[in-house]
């Protein structure tokens, strides 16, 4: 996949290899969601004005995010100026650009600027 996007930015096909071969550094991590109450609130039910911001607006620092959404959606990213949530997709992955990917290119690409919801259940990502 690297290899596409460097050749797309008008790189040599291992460009990105430098960071990855030696001495590169993997997270993984799990996080779990919190509903607001989960006794009284039934996701189903709830409106978009009803949602409650969890996790406020930012980009990751680092160079991708691979999330799965499980199936649930609550993560929202910015489309022509306005949040809109992403669709959950089985067995898709989202890919989220992070802040160092976006120096790497010299900002050609940007980070994800992204924020997640609480859509009234608990959940994992």
């Amino acid at each position: 996949m690297l290899e596409y996007i460097a050749i797309g930015l008008g790189k040599d096909r291992h460009y990105f290899r430098l960071w990855f071969v030696e001495q590169s550094l993997g997270t993984f991590r799990s996080i779990k969601y919190l509903p607001r109450t989960a006794a009284i609130v039934q996701s189903d039910n709830l409106a978009p004005a009803d949602y409650q911001l969890i996790t406020p607006e930012h980009t990751d620092s680092g160079f991708l995010t691979l999330l799965n959404t499980f199936g649930y959606p609550g993560l929202q990213v910015i489309v022509d100026g306005e949040y809109k949530f992403v669709k959950p997709e089985t067995n898709n992955m989202v890919v989220n650009l992070g802040d160092l990917f976006a120096r790497i290119t010299n900002f050609q690409l940007k980070a994800t600027m992204h924020r997640v919801m609480d859509i009234g259940c608990e959940r994992y990502s």
